[in-house]
């Protein structure tokens, strides 16, 4: 529902642009270009077939319709976008049905939609390069709405395994990592444990948070128990 909510919000600007593909040569949105994207290749000591590499690189491999809000605050729809966590870029397909990556300098924030009901948002993420902060150097999941948000990064990289003789090569695999950071009052800070030593580390604790999380059986031990933790923080928060 806040999701949705977050979504009418931009509707003002897709009224005016009404636009349904990147300009691929920057003209129409006046923030320079839009790169290639060659998703077969990735730079791994030269040039490594992603077809050689196990796993997965997308945060959801099927592609979903998307809003791309940009820097000047306009926004743009989009029939085709997924994240990339490899790269951390925001791929699309374009009106010739050509896979291209956005620069992420013109990107802002990326909704993606219901693939059944373009109405409702599935996820949002947001670039965060601009706080300079350790651990999101651009994209990040934003997991909730209100003062104190939850935002998730999920870093991937290549693991390169031992030579494998009968192969006569090394088997290279996506290992994901997940970090979590606290948005608090502009600004951003490292989760280091996901319990309640960590968050109140973080958040300054009172016997009224206390109380909820006793009435409430709330460990803060899991994503989902932190999201309930700051629904209820934000309802407090002055």
């Amino acid at each position: 529902m806040r999701l949705a909510i977050l979504l009418l919000s931009f509707s003002w600007t897709l009224a005016r642009a009404q636009l349904q593909t990147l300009d691929v040569n920057g003209a129409g949105i006046g923030f320079g270009s839009v790169k290639f994207n060659n998703p077969a290749l990735i730079g791994e000591k030269g040039k490594v077939d992603y077809s050689e590499i196990r796993g997965n690189y997308f945060w959801d491999n099927q592609w979903s319709p998307g809003i791309l809000v940009l820097s000047n605050n306009s926004a743009v729809k989009l029939r085709k976008v997924r994240m990339n966590l490899y790269t951390n870029e925001v791929h699309y397909i374009d009106n010739k049905n050509v896979e291209l990556a956005a620069n992420n300098s013109i990107v802002k924030k990326v909704l993606l939609l219901d693939r059944k009901d373009s109405t409702k948002v599935t996820a949002v993420f947001e670039n965060f390069a601009s706080y300079k902060t350790r651990g999101i150097e651009s994209f990040a999941q934003v997991l909730n709405q209100g003062k104190a948000q939850l935002l998730k990064r999920v870093t991937v990289t290549v693991k390169k395994g031992e030579y494998d003789v009968m192969m006569g090569k090394s088997e290279l695999s996506f290992v994901w990592t997940t970090d979590y950071f606290i948005l608090n009052d502009g600004k951003i800070t490292l989760l280091k444990r996901i319990n309640k030593e960590g968050l109140f580390s973080i958040l300054e604790p009172n016997d009224e948070y206390e109380a909820w999380l006793k009435s409430t059986k709330n460990r803060l031990k899991s994503e989902e128990d932190l999201l309930a933790f700051l629904t209820f923080y934000n309802t407090q928060k002055k």
